[in-house]
């Protein structure tokens, strides 16, 4: 009856299906299919990089140009240009924001890649190590709880594996928007409005200075 439970236990199992397959994977063509995926996804994640440099100082200055404005206007007892300066810039600090993180997860899309496959080619190690034993002393009290104990193992590693690469589909999703040339000229278009806001605020601020206006 134990030989005849266990043997239920191994064909029914669905953790130990699963770490047969990963034992089986072909690692080279794992490793190729990582290349391959870093290969296509290169020339966005390197322009998302370069234009990421550019919303963060972007976004720098536009945070810089709110702060030295609210604290002028506000020290002038000028309340309500403090508000309007506000309402104009906010919008564009949240956009840029916005654009930052999208580009910041799309730069992590080579890490998530590497850390994904090499999560499943540390699992495919060991099972293909620990499989066999599980196999040879399945019999009995000590064979069942052995086996148990792995199976616990390869959920963990499950969950692990998941939350390593939980990221990956919106990170693919935003690749695919980055093909789009509509996100390259919002992009550009509130970075020139970002400039604009700020270069306008600072005359503003400049001509109140000078003129008391």
């Amino acid at each position: 009856m134990t030989e005849i439970a266990t043997q239920t236990v191994e064909s029914d199992d669905p953790l130990l299906g699963v770490a047969e397959s990963v034992s089986e994977l072909d690692e080279s063509q794992l490793l190729l299919l990582k290349q391959k995926v870093l290969a296509f996804t290169g020339q966005c994640v390197n322009s998302a990089r370069s234009s990421i440099r550019l919303v963060y100082y972007s976004l720098a200055l536009i945070l810089c140009v709110a702060a030295l404005a609210t604290v002028y206007f506000n020290f002038q007892g000028h309340h309500y240009r403090t508000t309007l300066i506000l309402l104009v810039l906010g919008p564009a600090m949240l956009l840029l924001l916005g654009y930052w993180k999208l580009l910041k997860m799309l730069t992590s899309l080579p890490d998530q890649v590497n850390d994904v496959v090499t999560r499943v080619l540390e699992m495919k190690s060991v099972y293909r190590e620990k499989l066999p034993k599980v196999y040879e002393l399945r019999k009995g009290v000590i064979g069942r709880a052995k086996l148990y104990w792995f199976l616990g193992r390869v959920l963990r590693d499950g969950i692990k594996l998941l939350k390593d690469g939980r990221d990956l589909p919106r990170s693919f999703f935003m690749l695919a928007i980055l093909g789009n040339p509509i996100f390259w000229v919002s992009l550009t278009v509130c970075l020139l409005a970002s400039y604009a806001f700020s270069a306008l605020t600072l005359m503003a601020i400049g001509l109140h200075f000078v003129t008391g206006i």
